[in-house]
C-alpha cells in the first residue's frame, strides 16, 4: 500500500538516510562538473586492512578509467571483496587514500558512496519481490512523488521506458512487472538500471554471469559495452577468466592481499598468465595428480542400479586410490546416480556392495554408517549450516556418532583445529561463522565435515562449482592426498577438463543410462561426447554434435 511505499522509500537503501544528514556527505564534489583532465575516475592507493589474525590487504592499487571495464581477479581470499567493500563505503580501509571524480573520498557508508556516485550489483540481488520494476528503481527518489508523498506511477513508467532506451534494452522488461516474475537476467539488468538511475558513474559487477546462460551473458556484456560507450566505468570481478579477454579493458590480479598484476592490458593477457598470476603456478600443474596404480579389490561395487524415471541399470566399481570421474549432458543422470548410492534418493533395484559385501542403502544414515560419504552440489543449501561456527560444522557427523548431550566442547575444538589446519582452512579461527567464508574455503569445511568420520568412498557432485582456480587447485591436492592414502572417489564435474585431468576412468551417463566406461587414455573430449550425446544411438560411425558438457544432473 500507499504508506508501506513511502515508509519504505529510503530503507530500499542499505544504511539509508536523508542526503542532507551532514554524517553522509562525500568530499567528492559528486556529479557536479567534469573529472579534471589526465585524473582517472577511481584511484585508490596504497590499501591496507587488517583483521584478527588476517592481513587482508596490505598496500593495494586499483586505478578505473572512465569508459572502461577493470577485471579484478584473485583466489578466494585473496582480497577482492574487502577491496569492494571498501570503495563502495561498505567497510573503511587502514591506511591509505581514495580519490573519485578527481577528489579525495571517504565514504562513512555505502549510501554515501551511491551518492557520490558508486553502485554495486551483487550476485545475491537486493530487489524486494512484490514490487514492480518502475517502484524498485525510482521509489527512493524524491522526484517520483506528487504531493503529499503520492507516487507518481504514471511519471516513474514512463522514465522507466526511457531509461531502458537509453540502456538499449528497451522493450525487454514491462515498468509494470512485479520483480517475482523477471528471470534472474532481467533482475541483473534492473539492479544495474537502478544504479544508472542514481547517476552512478562507476558500477562494481560481482560475478554477474554466475547464474547466466551464454545467451543471458551476451545481453548483459551488450549493456556493458554500451553503457561503457557513454563515459560509465566498471570493476569487473569473475571466476570465468575466459569472459575476461571478451569484456575487460583492463587486469588486476590479488594474490595473498598483494598486487601481483597491476592495471594491465587485457589485450593479449593469456588465460594461463592470469592463472598463473593467481596461484602462482602454470595451467599444467593445476590437474597434476600421481594416478598411481589403483587397488585390485574394488571399495564399492555398484551393480544393474535403478531408480524408476531417473536411472536404469548402471554399474560401475571404485577401486582403492581411484578417482572414478562421471560424465554426461545436462539431465543425463549424474546428480541422481550419486543420491541413490547415498540413500538421498534410494534406488528402485540394483545392488551395491562395500568391500565386497552386500549392503542395504535406504538413507544417508545407512550409506555414512557403511563408510560413504557425500559433498552435495549446493554447499550452502545442502552441505553448511551457515550461521553456524567452522567448529559446529565440522563436528555434525559426531551429533550422530556421541549424541548431542555427550559431546565434549574440549573434544569439539581439539578435532577442528587439527582439520581446519590439516585442509589449510583461511579464516580467523574456528568460531568464525562458516556463512562468512569464502566458497573455496566453505568446500573445505564441508569436505572437512566428511573425513572427520574417516569415510572410505567419498561422492562430490561438483566440488569446484562456483570457486576461483586457486581454490579449485587446493581441492585437487586434498583428492590426490585422499586417494594416496586409499580412499575411492566417485566425482560429478560440469567442467571436462577438471574430469579428464582428475579421473583415472570416467563412466557417460546418457539419459539416465550407462553410455560408455572409458579408461583415462581413452577419455577425450570428442570421445566423451560423442557418447553422452542422445544422436549417439542412431549413428553408427559415432560421429555427433560436440554439444557442451555442464548442469548439476
Amino acid at each position: 500500500g500507499w504508506i508501506a511505499l513511502v515508509r519504505g522509500r529510503y530503507n530500499l537503501v542499505s544504511d539509508a538516510r536523508p542526503a542532507t544528514d551532514p554524517a553522509l556527505q562525500p568530499t567528492t564534489d559528486g556529479h557536479a562538473g567534469n573529472i579534471p583532465l589526465g585524473e582517472p575516475l577511481l584511484d585508490a592507493r596504497r590499501i591496507c586492512k587488517h583483521y584478527p589474525g588476517v592481513q587482508a590487504l596490505d598496500h593495494v592499487q586499483l586505478t578505473v578509467d572512465t569508459g572502461e571495464v577493470h577485471a579484478l581477479l584473485g583466489e578466494n581470499g585473496a582480497g577482492k571483496s574487502t577491496l569492494i567493500k571498501i570503495i563502495a563505503g561498505a567497510e573503511h580501509a587502514d591506511e591509505g587514500s581514495i580519490t573519485f571524480l578527481g577528489q579525495p573520498a571517504r565514504f562513512d557508508n555505502t549510501y554515501s558512496a551511491r551518492v557520490a556516485g558508486i553502485a554495486s550489483v551483487f550476485q545475491e540481488f537486493t530487489l524486494i519481490p512484490d514490487l514492480s520494476v518502475a517502484e524498485i528503481i525510482f521509489v527512493h527518489q524524491d522526484s517520483a512523488y506528487r504531493r503529499f508523498w503520492i507516487l507518481d506511477r504514471r511519471g516513474i513508467d514512463r522514465r522507466v521506458r526511457e531509461l531502458f532506451e537509453r540502456m538499449g534494452i528497451g522493450g525487454l522488461i514491462s515498468p509494470r512487472a512485479k520483480v517475482r516474475t523477471l528471470s534472474v537476467v532481467q533482475q541483473q539488468l534492473v539492479e544495474i538500471a537502478k544504479a544508472i538511475a542514481l547517476d552512478a558513474r562507476l558500477i562494481i559487477l560481482d560475478e554477474p554471469t554466475s547464474a547466466l546462460s551464454p545467451q543471458e551473458v551476451e545481453l548483459t556484456f551488450g549493456l556493458v559495452r554500451s553503457l561503457v560507450a557513454q563515459g560509465i566505468g566498471f570493476i569487473f570481478i569473475s571466476h570465468r577468466l575466459e569472459e575476461v579477454a571478451e569484456i575487460a579493458t583492463t587486469v588486476t590480479v590479488l594474490r595473498d592481499g598483494e598486487n601481483i598484476l597491476s592495471r594491465v592490458p587485457a589485450e593479449g593477457l593469456s588465460t594461463d598468465e592470469i592463472i598463473r598470476a593467481m596461484v602462482g603456478r602454470d595451467i599444467d600443474q593445476v590437474y597434476a595428480r600421481a594416478h598411481t596404480e589403483p587397488g585390485d579389490s574394488p571399495l564399492l561395487s555398484v551393480r544393474g542400479l535403478g531408480r524408476r524415471g531417473h536411472l536404469k541399470g548402471i554399474s560401475f566399481e571404485v577401486c582403492p586410490g581411484e578417482i572414478v570421474g562421471v560424465a554426461g549432458l545436462v539431465g543425463s543422470g549424474r546428480t541422481e546416480l550419486l543420491r541413490s548410492v547415498f540413500g538421498a534418493e534410494p534406488p528402485d533395484q540394483g545392488e551395491i556392495e562395500v568391500r565386497g559385501r552386500p549392503v542395504r542403502i535406504h538413507s544417508p544414515q545407512d550409506a555414512i554408517s557403511h563408510g560413504i560419504a557425500m559433498v552435495p552440489e549446493d554447499r550452502k543449501q545442502d552441505g553448511l549450516l551457515l550461521d553456524r561456527t567452522i567448529r559446529d560444522n565440522l563436528n555434525l557427523p559426531y551429533l550422530s556418532l556421541e549424541g548431542a548431550w555427550l559431546l565434549s566442547r574440549t573434544a569439539e575444538t581439539k578435532r577442528a583445529k587439527s582439520m581446519s589446519q590439516q585442509l589449510v582452512i583461511r579464516s580467523s579461527g574456528i568460531e568464525q561463522v562458516a556463512g562468512s567464508l569464502s566458497g573455496g574455503n566453505q568446500q573445505k569445511v564441508v569436505l572437512g565435515k566428511w573425513l572427520m568420520n574417516e569415510p572410505a568412498i567419498l561422492l562430490l557432485d561438483d566440488p569446484t562449482r562456483g570457486i576461483d582456480v586457486g581454490a579449485k587447485a587446493g581441492i585437487y591436492e586434498l583428492m590426490d592426498e585422499l586417494t594416496a592414502r586409499g580412499l575411492g572417489i566417485v566425482l560429478v564435474s560440469s567442467e571436462m577438463p577438471e574430469l579428464l585431468g582428475l579421473a583415472d576412468r570416467v563412466i557417460v551417463l546418457r539419459e539416465g543410462e550407462l553410455a560408455a566406461t572409458l579408461d583415462r587414455t581413452e577419455a577425450t573430449p570428442d570421445v566423451v561426447m560423442r557418447h553422452a550425446t542422445p544422436l549417439a544411438r542412431t549413428s553408427r560411425s559415432g560421429d555427433s554434435a560436440g554439444l557442451p558438457a555442464g548442469g548439476s544432473t
